[in-house]
């Protein structure tokens, strides 16, 4: 049953939990890379944020999907994960 008082769902906080997904899909977004002192014309993408941010937040995005998709690492595509980049299934489920 969905307890929505407070703008909660159950236990999740859904303004909280809506705070953690963006942050996660900020930082974990596509961007060219760039590179100090040279100019690159090609289609190299990379991370918006650092390793180690996309890691912290990403552990947080999955308990999340975890409670509230509890099958989407199964029912989330995750092809893209080895071609495209690493967090394609995070993203698409976040």
């Amino acid at each position: 049953m969905l307890d929505r008082h407070n703008g909660c769902v159950g236990d999740i906080d859904i303004p909280w939990a809506l705070s953690e997904l963006h942050a996660f899909l900020k930082v974990s977004a596509l961007t060219p890379v760039e590179i100090p002192g040279v100019v690159y014309f090609g289609s190299a993408m990379g991370n918006a944020g650092s390793p180690e941010e996309i890691v912290a937040l990403a552990q947080v995005t999955e308990k999340i999907l975890d409670r509230v998709l509890p099958r989407w690492r199964t029912t989330v595509p995750a092809d893209d994960n080895e071609h495209v980049n690493s967090w394609c299934q995070h993203r698409e489920a976040a």
